[in-house]
């Protein structure tokens, strides 16, 4: 079998969720099949896992629906007998409808996969708005009034032209990409209904669920005798989707009390506005890594938290638990339900009540008993997700596909 995977990332040096997951499932299949990615980049993505998946580049770089991308990928298509392309940017209108005309031009199986929710956008601006002025610093007199004229208007223009309109386009591009493609894969069964209703449709015949991939080796599945009193957060450093603002909220409730535990930040991004305002509210035991593998930080972790207004799968939280860290989140995405059974191998706070989330992480904070049974539960339980589990159920609709 032959595959062929997207890419529309203009930035390689950001290895986020959907490359890992390309990574993963691509160094899995390459064992036994012909695997390769098919970019909208400049340059090529220079890390490791990369290294032995051939990966092409769209000669035109600043139009991606341009006709010489259609040309070039419809024929590197019937070049090399592709027998499916795995559009992993099934929510991207340009790179799918690009799939889509060379699935038109050839005897390709198109598989599209939506790698957020469908109502993501909805679920991050409706709680965004005024979000910057609930920390104060450095909003302050003629700034702070800008700001609050500012968010007042563009929510107003949000809800009352906005949001109605973007809903439509987006909701007719997800339904033709749905309805062109041989298969359209959500990462959650908690999903369908939802996707089903937002397009309007009662044809699941195409509709598909699969979990994201992770890694596991033997050796992750330890002990905690590497354990610290540390609390992870991890994720783009923004006010927009991941909502560091509220972890540093919840941790500023709680620091004082606990100063033997400490608050790591892992992630790129607005890095100095945050600690700015750190540093003005004087909340102490806050660390950032900045960009990094975040494997070694998981390792020796206790607890990792997570704020974020919308995530498609929290591909975050099943990596922080193969290293034993006891997860606590915010149940804003239904998918959470396939990762944290309550009471088991972690906890899920109804959004966003921020007083229960510290009461809860207290709780986890002080009782060591607790946190090492969840931890080795949380172990236990992501073998679930294992790449070569994942991966065979891959396989399986390609298959499937290929022979119908």
């Amino acid at each position: 079998m032959k595959i062929l995977i997207t890419d529309i990332d203009p930035r390689p040096e950001f290895f986020g969720g959907i490359k890992r997951v390309s990574s993963i499932l691509g160094n899995e299949w390459k064992l036994n099949h012909s695997v390769s990615f098919l970019s909208f980049c400049t340059s090529s993505l220079h890390f490791e896992s990369f290294a032995s998946i051939p990966q092409y580049f769209l000669p035109d770089s600043e139009q991606m629906n341009s006709k010489e991308n259609l040309e070039f990928f419809s024929e590197f298509v019937s070049k090399y007998s592709i027998d499916i392309i795995l559009n992993q940017f099934g929510g991207d209108g340009p790179m799918s409808d690009l799939c889509i005309k060379v699935k038109q031009r050839t005897n390709v199986k198109l598989v599209s996969v939506l790698h957020f929710a469908v109502t993501h956008e909805e679920d991050v601006v409706k709680s965004a708005f005024f979000a910057p002025l609930k920390m104060r610093y450095p909003f302050s007199g003629k700034g702070r009034m800008k700001t609050v004229v500012n968010e007042i208007l563009f929510s107003l223009n949000y809800h009352l032209r906005n949001k109605n309109l973007k809903k439509k386009l987006f909701k007719d591009t997800i339904k033709e990409i749905y309805n062109s493609s041989d298969a359209f894969v959500l990462l959650s069964e908690s999903q369908k209904d939802i996707f089903l209703q937002y397009i309007g449709s009662d044809n699941s015949s195409k509709l598909y669920a699969i979990n994201n991939p992770i890694c596991l080796e033997e050796g992750q599945i330890h002990g905690n005798e590497l354990k610290r009193k540390h609390i992870l957060w991890c994720g783009r450093i923004e006010y927009g989707q991941k909502r560091l603002d509220r972890m540093i909220e919840i941790w500023k409730e709680i620091a004082f009390e606990y100063p033997d535990w400490e608050l790591m930040i892992i992630g790129g991004g607005n890095i100095d506005y945050f600690k700015n305002i750190i540093q003005h509210e004087k909340i102490p035991n806050v660390h950032f890594t900045g960009f990094i593998n975040p494997d070694e930080v998981y390792s020796t972790g206790s607890i990792f938290c997570m704020t974020s207004s919308s995530e498609g799968w929290g591909m975050v939280l099943v990596e922080a638990m193969k290293h034993g860290c006891v997860p606590i989140a915010y149940d804003s995405f239904t998918a959470l339900g396939d990762i944290i059974q309550e009471g088991y191998n972690g906890f899920k706070i109804p959004p966003y009540r921020k007083g229960l989330f510290i009461r809860q992480l207290k709780t986890l904070m002080v009782n060591e008993n607790l946190r090492n049974q969840l931890s080795v539960n949380g172990r236990n339980f992501v073998r679930h997700f294992d790449k070569k589990i994942i991966a065979e159920q891959w396989l399986d609709l390609f298959k499937q596909l290929l022979s119908s």
